[in-house]
C-alpha cells in the first residue's frame, strides 16, 4: 500500500518538474491530444467504411 503511495508521490513530483522546466502551456497539449484523438477516430471510422 505504501509502496503503491511513493509511485504516485514520484510521479506526481516528476510531473512538477517537466512542467517547471518546460513553461509551454498545458492547453497546448490537451489540444494536440484531442487533434490525435479526433483523427484517430477519423481514420477508424474510414477504415470501417472502405
Amino acid at each position: 500500500m505504501s509502496d503503491k503511495r511513493k509511485k504516485r508521490r514520484a510521479a506526481q513530483r516528476r510531473l512538477v518538474k517537466q512542467q517547471q522546466r518546460r513553461k509551454t502551456p498545458i492547453t497546448f497539449w490537451t489540444i494536440v491530444i484531442v487533434c490525435v484523438a479526433a483523427l484517430a477516430l477519423f481514420l477508424a471510422r474510414a477504415t470501417r467504411l472502405l
